[in-house]
């Protein structure tokens, strides 16, 4: 799952890659692939290709990973006869009063936590160690002075617990009488591959259009010959995917969803293992470069081009990217140099998907499907195609 929602994530950030070549008043130092590319690449079968689509339906092994991954990271307990310590789960309801009247937010029931994790005043959790099921018991406890609410800054209260059950952890099993007997999410076995299949399929929806153009490219590249790697594409993508993959790893650890190195962070969110973090940059410029040759081949090839009418509409659409100005949005991205790269990348995907021949997984011959929308983002310089 981790996997899945961080590729997601990339697939959004990494649109276009253009970055680390921009001249310092934004303009681009080159153009992209806009030179003789037979030193690098030979352009193998690209018209009328058959290529079976990507299956978003979900296969019984999917299933069953989803469900037996629910059991192991879902956390079940169960009732047990003794005095609440900390760590235990407990279930309680709580009436709270203030000089004997009861206050809007001071009464609940069926409240379950980790007695000790902290969620309530001071004292509160205290006062509920030693209390067994059944038992009800009076806590003397004051709000601190910056509470936030005015009538409770401050104030002493008590609250009148009653504890409806002290449980332990147990270890979940894939069965209708666990799941029933524990109040699951899924009260059977059924409910929760129903669910899981469900899930599983909306997430593949999402991928559907880049594994299908996945395909494409894969299919391109077994008939074409690479003779080299032009460094300087190799060199912006590496600087691109380095900046991107900092801020993500940035983020994740600022906000306590991972702790380690960076290395740690890329093997635990790729399908890679590395052992240092330019290994995988390295990979990802050699792999996303491929990707960029047959495009700008198949571009040169088929004549397609960009015309000045369509840069000025996406750089007149600099709103909808929430810039300020169409300059600013021009800079940002690298110039009008790189508009004309993102655009001429994207139109020759689009001839690629009109022009070959998709089959079902009966390798009958289908209309390509409407993708299933996915957010676009501003198409700035420091992001890169996803395949």
């Amino acid at each position: 799952m981790k996997k899945r929602i961080l590729a997601l994530l990339l697939c959004l950030i990494l649109l276009v890659t253009a970055s680390a070549c921009n001249g310092k008043d934004g303009k681009a130092d080159y153009n992209y692939y806009d030179y003789d590319l037979s030193p690098y690449f030979e352009l193998g079968d690209y018209k009328n290709l058959k290529i079976t689509l990507y299956s978003t339906v979900a296969t019984a092994e999917e299933i069953d990973k989803y469900c037996n991954n629910y059991i192991e990271n879902t956390v079940f307990t169960e009732a047990v006869d003794k005095a609440a310590e900390k760590k235990d789960t407990v279930n309680i309801n709580f009436a709270g009063t203030i000089d004997g009247v009861a206050f809007e937010g001071g009464t609940a029931s069926n409240q379950e936590f980790v007695l000790g994790s902290g969620g309530y005043i001071e004292g509160f959790e205290d006062g509920i160690v030693g209390m067994k099921a059944g038992e009800v018991k009076d806590i003397n406890v004051t709000f601190p002075e910056d509470y936030g609410t005015e009538s409770l800054n401050g104030k002493a209260a008590v609250f009148k617990i009653t504890m409806n059950a002290v449980k332990k952890e147990v270890k979940g099993e894939l069965s209708d009488a666990f799941l029933t007997s524990h109040k699951a999410e899924y009260p059977t076995v059924a409910d929760l591959k129903a669910a899981a299949k469900t899930e599983i399929e909306k997430q593949k929806m999402q991928y559907e259009s880049a594994q299908n153009k996945d395909s494409i490219i894969s299919t391109i590249l077994e008939t074409s010959e690479l003779k080299d790697y032009p460094e300087e594409e190799i060199k912006r993508n590496f600087d691109s995917v380095k900046e991107s993959f900092e801020s993500t790893y940035t983020q994740y650890t600022s906000y306590g969803m991972f702790s380690g190195s960076m290395v740690d962070f890329i093997n635990e969110y790729t399908d890679m293992n590395v052992k240092t973090v330019d290994e995988f940059y390295n990979k990802y410029a050699e792999d996303q470069v491929r990707i960029e040759l047959v495009l700008a081949a198949v571009a040169k090839a088929e004549n397609i081009t960009v015309s000045a009418g369509e840069i000025k509409e996406l750089s007149s659409s600099y709103k909808d990217y929430s810039y300020e100005s169409e300059d600013e949005f021009i800079e940002d991205a690298g110039g009008v140099e790189y508009f004309e790269w993102y655009l001429l990348y994207n139109k020759t995907i689009d001839w690629l998907v009109d022009n070959t021949i998709w089959l079902d997984q009966d390798g009958k011959e289908v209309v390509y499907p409407t993708p299933t929308p996915v957010p676009t983002p501003a198409p700035t310089a420091t992001v890169a195609p996803a395949k």
